[in-house]
């Protein structure tokens, strides 16, 4: 069993390693005040709009004019993605439609007390992998969180990565709605917490995500104990289900609204 584990701990410390390894060339957002915010407008980027395998960060702040856009009609492509690699900087992404294609790795809060933002409200973001909030300045805090209400997120490769770092805090993800497919989960304290739409892992997860609920590391509208694991052929379904009050306090609502219509 300890070597297992040291065998998994050596698999991601040399993908840290490889996170920092550029791919081709590097795009920067500047997303000028003036602009439209628009992942495929050329002028938001500092060189052009990004193709397939280019590196690309994100670090403006929130105050430092706008922060990119994908719509639908806009299906933007690349390598790596940072976000927030520099200390101290604010940023965000928001995915409405279209999609965001990364052959390699979506990195969020990786500099020192750096604060990113997904808020993925419909379309696709497919990536090798996703790390919140995790990684970085090898301890130093940092906060990524990705809010998910709508559309589909896949990590085909090495999987999501929540908060892994022992200086990071806050939730990983916060699933709202959609649907979120990994290929394999690495939790820390972090978290995720799930309120609608779904986790989707291979079923050999199944008894690391019992242990992340367990430590309350994994919830469902805040608690642990409103997890529901499905199980399928290869597959498990993780959804939540509210507290009984909360479905008792909502069915007291929609009786008074009905009685109110009848009345």
């Amino acid at each position: 069993m300890e070597t297992k584990e040291m065998c998994r701990n050596v698999k991601i410390a040399i993908g840290v390693v490889l996170l920092f390894v550029g791919s081709l060339s590097a795009g920067s957002w500047v997303g000028p005040a003036a602009g439209d915010g628009l992942w495929d407008t050329t002028s938001n980027w500092s060189s052009g709009v990004p193709g397939p395998g280019e590196d690309i960060y994100i670090e403006a702040s929130w105050n430092q004019g706008k922060q990119p856009l994908i719509q639908s009609g806009i299906y933007g492509l690349g390598g790596t993605l940072r976000m927030g690699s520099t200390n101290d900087t604010i940023s965000s992404l928001t995915i409405n439609g279209g999609s965001l294609t990364l052959s390699s790795h979506f990195i969020l809060g990786q500099g020192a007390n750096s604060v990113v933002a997904i808020s993925m409200n419909g379309g696709s973001l497919t990536a090798n992998s996703l790390w919140s909030g995790n990684m970085q300045g090898w301890g130093m805090a940092a906060q990524g969180t990705l809010y998910m209400t709508a559309g589909v997120v896949n990590l085909i490769g090495e999987g999501l990565y929540v908060s892994r770092s022992s200086g990071a805090s806050g939730l990983g993800v916060q699933l709202d709605g959609g649907i979120l497919n990994a290929a394999s989960v690495f939790f820390g304290a972090g978290g995720m917490d799930i309120t609608a739409g779904k986790l989707v892992l291979p079923s050999a997860y199944e008894a690391r995500i019992k242990d992340y609920i367990d430590k309350s590391w994994l919830t469902g509208y805040g608690s642990k104990d409103n997890i529901v694991i499905t199980t399928l052929d290869n597959t498990i379904e993780v959804t939540a289900i509210p507290e009984p009050i909360t479905l008792s306090l909502f069915g007291i609502g929609a009786f008074a609204l009905i009685h109110r219509k009848r009345a």
